[in-house]
């Protein structure tokens, strides 16, 4: 055990437990988990993409994980997709590769109108 001498005081002690850097990513399952949003992406139509082997709903969570990870782009899944803890903090029955992850929210986009990821978002908005 060390005791820092910080007006704050800290005990970092050594145990067991795995550390993770997806701490705060829990908390952003929970709040999106509370969101309506995900009942409407199951129940969207992508055109292309008529029965997935991913959920719409797994493949817009694990995009937003990413973001709030600082995590922009695509291919920042693939530091992700074999971690536990990524998948159960934010409730992602799979995750996605970069290829699956780029693919949908393309075709999401493209067909916006049958698809309303949109305003399946804008509606959870007025959740948060």
């Amino acid at each position: 055990m060390i005791q820092m001498g910080w007006k704050v005081p800290f005990t970092f002690e050594q145990g067991r437990d795995t550390l993770s850097n997806f701490g705060g990513l829990g908390i952003v399952g929970q709040i999106l988990a509370g969101l309506p949003f995900g009942k409407r992406l199951r129940d969207s139509q992508v055109e292309g993409v008529e029965q997935p082997d991913i959920s719409h709903q797994d493949v817009a969570t694990a995009m937003m994980g990413l973001i709030a990870m600082k995590m922009p782009t695509y291919e920042d899944i693939e530091a992700v997709r074999d971690d536990e803890m990524f998948a159960m903090a934010l409730g992602l029955e799979a995750v996605p590769s970069a290829p699956t992850l780029r693919q949908r929210i393309d075709a999401a986009a493209a067909s916006e109108a049958t698809s309303g990821w949109t305003k399946a978002f804008h509606e959870s908005s007025d959740h948060l």
